[in-house]
């Protein structure tokens, strides 16, 4: 079980213990989907050139607003290092640990580095839209390395 103060300096809300929970709460949102976790784990694990999307709902902490959309999963990893003020990919064991106890894949974030790091104007925009799409079909999607298009499936 992750402690709140740990999470309270961090700045990364984690919604769930690492056991899991029956029903992920949603903050006062309907869930519309949430990504099986075996598609979930594939995609943080995948270290290709090809990185894999997650569908995530992100808490715009300053803000308080709430979006879903899909990330490649190092981006997220990225995102989840600068909140916590750490280099990023110094402590992958810790930041996968942090993303994978999340069950309902909600994240928190409080600093604007952060949020940009997801990517998600510019290029990764309509990618986001396509990969959405696919994921909520209940497959996975990944991001070709060398045509930069959205595929469905593991690279």
């Amino acid at each position: 079980m992750i402690r709140s103060s740990f999470v309270g300096c961090i700045g990364i809300l984690v919604v769930a213990s690492a056991a899991g929970a029956a029903d992920p709460p949603s903050h006062g949102l309907a869930i519309e989907y949430v990504q099986p976790l075996d598609q979930f784990v594939a995609a943080v694990d995948n270290i290709s050139s090809a990185p894999s999307f997650v569908l995530i709902t992100i808490i715009d902490a300053r803000k308080n607003e709430v979006r879903t959309a899909c990330v490649t999963a190092p981006l997220l990893l990225a995102a989840i290092d600068i909140e916590r003020g750490v280099k990023i990919g110094t402590d992958l064991r810790e930041t996968r640990r942090i993303a994978l106890a999340n069950s309902a894949h909600e994240f928190s974030f409080s600093k604007p580095e952060a949020l940009a790091n997801l990517g998600l104007s510019g290029f990764f925009r309509g990618k986001s839209e396509v990969a959405c799409q696919i994921i909520r079909a209940g497959k996975p999607a990944f991001l070709a390395d060398r045509t930069g298009q959205v595929r469905e499936g593991q690279p």
